[in-house]
């Protein structure tokens, strides 16, 4: 697991391999997905008509660069 307040650096990740790495579970993950919290790639094979969702890390570590703060004290605040 990553140390808190770190992402990992590759631009997309596998959902599983995202789950793993912040610490929670895939089913959590497919929630934040379904519900437009994390930004996604969806990747399709050439041979089939199915598709993969990745989760687009880079623009997550964009988003937490531009905004995280924000959000991070908005939560807070609810909190209260």
């Amino acid at each position: 697991m990553l140390s808190e307040g770190t992402i990992p650096s590759a631009p997309i990740m596998d959902q599983q391999a995202f789950a793993d790495s912040v610490g929670v579970s895939i089913k959590s993950v497919r929630d934040y997905v379904g519900k437009g919290y994390l930004p996604v790639v969806k990747l399709s094979n050439c041979d089939t008509e199915s598709k993969r969702s990745f989760i687009n890390v880079f623009i997550l570590q964009e988003w937490l660069r531009d905004q995280g703060e924000e959000w991070l004290i908005q939560m807070r605040e609810n909190q209260s």
